[in-house]
C-alpha cells in the first residue's frame, strides 16, 4: 500500500487568523507541527511533499516542496497532483499535529472505485484529510482554470466518498486555526 501513495501535506495557506504565521511552522510538544505530521505520515507514505507558498519555501530545509499558487488549498492540491508519481496521492492541512496514523489505510479502503476519498468525522466532512487518483489531475486543472477553488465544489464534479471516522479520538480531524484554539492545545 505504502508504494502507491505519495504524501503532501497543504501548508500554503497565510495563517490570517493566527495574525499571518506560518501554522507548519508553529510548535507543540517542542516539535513544529510539520515534524509531528510528517513522524505520522512517513509510515503510510513512499514519498512526502510539502506543498507551501513560495516564500516560506526557504523555511522548510529538509522536506520536499512543491509551489502552491496560492488561492486556497486546492491549488497546492493541484501542484502536488501533477507532480506525483504515484497512483495515489494522499493530503492533509498543516494545522493539525495528530492526524491519524490509519488515515491512508482507511481512505484506501473504502477508495474502491471511486476516484477521492474524504475523511469524515460526527456528521463534518474534513475535505483536506482526502486520498485522490493522482490520475485525475488534468480534471482539477480544468476545473481551476475555470475558476474552481473550492475543495468540496471540486468533489461534487467527481466520483467521491466519505469516509467515516467517527470511532477515532475527535484530535484527528482538529484545526489551529486560532490563538485560542492554539492555546488549548497547548493544554494537552
Amino acid at each position: 500500500m505504502q508504494q502507491q501513495i505519495t504524501g503532501v501535506i497543504l501548508a500554503g495557506g497565510r495563517g490570517q487568523r493566527l495574525g499571518g504565521v506560518d501554522k507548519a511552522m508553529l510548535t507543540w510538544h517542542g516539535k513544529r507541527f510539520l515534524e509531528h505530521i510528517a513522524d505520522r505520515l512517513r509510515p503510510q507514505v513512499s514519498r512526502l511533499l510539502l506543498s507551501v507558498r513560495s516564500a516560506s519555501s526557504r523555511n522548510y530545509a529538509g522536506y520536499e516542496t512543491v509551489t502552491d499558487p496560492g488561492e486556497g488549498p486546492l491549488g497546492g492540491m493541484l501542484a502536488a497532483l501533477r507532480i506525483s508519481e504515484t497512483p495515489l496521492t494522499l493530503f492533509v492541512p498543516c494545522d493539525n499535529p495528530t492526524p491519524s496514523a490509519a488515515l491512508a489505510e482507511r481512505l484506501l479502503a473504502a477508495l474502491n472505485d471511486h476516484e477521492i476519498a474524504y475523511a469524515s468525522y460526527g456528521g463534518d466532512h474534513h475535505w483536506l484529510y482526502a486520498l485522490v487518483r493522482t490520475q485525475v489531475w488534468d480534471e482539477l486543472e480544468k476545473f481551476w482554470q475555470a475558476g474552481g477553488r473550492a475543495p468540496h465544489r471540486w468533489y461534487a464534479t467527481r466520483d467521491s466518498v466519505a469516509v467515516a471516522f467517527d470511532d477515532m479520538a475527535p484530535s484527528a480531524f482538529r484545526n489551529i486555526n486560532t490563538r485560542v484554539e492554539l492555546e488549548a492545545l497547548e493544554d494537552n
